[in-house]
């Protein structure tokens, strides 16, 4: 009996290592604004990415996951592409991107505030 218990244990200790370890790095998750452009893009913690066009967003169901500061980009239902990362690094609180673009949190109290 103490054999078998043992041999489940492992068992479900070695099944639980070969789990996705994909993960989605919480720090960009939130709506971000490129400062150059303007444009709105958001990373969701369901692991979505949306670009925000004309106050609308894409209808693509485009999907992201973050490894070793990169940005891995793929369709919905496929898989990711491990060898394609993008880089990324927060800095000073702002995004940047394969440094060349530059985001900063959308601050949505801000945002209403500046248009009355």
């Amino acid at each position: 009996m103490k054999k078998a218990l043992l041999l489940l244990i492992v068992l479900c200790v070695l099944l639980c290592s070969c789990a996705k370890t994909d993960s989605i790095d919480e720090r960009i998750v939130g709506k971000w604004i490129d400062t150059e452009t303007e444009q709105i893009v958001e990373y969701t913690e369901s692991g979505y990415y949306y670009e925000y066009i004309n106050e609308n967003f894409t209808t693509d169901k485009t999907k992201f996951i973050t490894k070793n500061d990169k940005i891995y980009y793929f369709l919905d239902g496929d898989e990711p592409d491990m060898k394609t990362g993008i880089d990324y690094k927060i800095k000073d609180g702002h995004l940047f991107v394969a440094d060349v673009i530059e985001y900063r949190p959308m601050d949505l109290k801000t945002s209403t505030e500046e248009m009355e």
